[in-house]
């Protein structure tokens, strides 16, 4: 007796064989046409990841804080003050101050950028691969 004349055969060929092809073919179906994992709100645009990346984000397109509106309207005012109460030689020199703390802010900006991307990817990395074992039964 053949196993396709059996009961148990039967009950494959006619039953559990169909079942586990229409299962393959969702599981392929479902592998070539991959549902998001998630939705985001908001338009990714296409060179997103390169241009921060290659530091072109320009973060000031985002809508500024009300703490960041607080401080600007705070630093313009005292701006104001000190020009009125410091000689025109004076001011040269805050001038001056001004633009090397801002040289050396943005110098510390792009290598915590750095830093931090390359911690973010490393993490990300580490996550998508296989651990390591570290120690070996003796």
């Amino acid at each position: 007796m053949n196993f396709y004349e059996t009961v148990a055969g039967k009950r494959f060929f006619n039953s559990q064989l169909p079942h586990l092809i229409t299962a393959l073919s969702d599981i392929a179906t479902a592998l070539k046409n991959p549902t998001p994992m998630f939705c985001l709100e908001q338009e990714v645009p296409p060179d997103f990841l390169e241009s921060i990346y290659l530091n072109r984000h320009d973060p000031s397109t985002l809508v500024a804080s009300e703490a960041i509106r607080t401080y600007d309207a705070d630093i313009i005012a005292h701006q104001g003050r000190m020009r009125e109460s410091l000689s025109s030689e004076a001011w040269e020199q805050v001038e001056q101050y001004k633009a090397l703390l801002d040289a050396k802010g943005a110098v510390e900006r792009e290598q915590a950028f750095s830093a931090g991307f390359r911690y973010a990817t490393m993490s990300f990395v580490a996550g998508l691969s296989t651990p390591q074992s570290t120690s070996q039964k003796t």
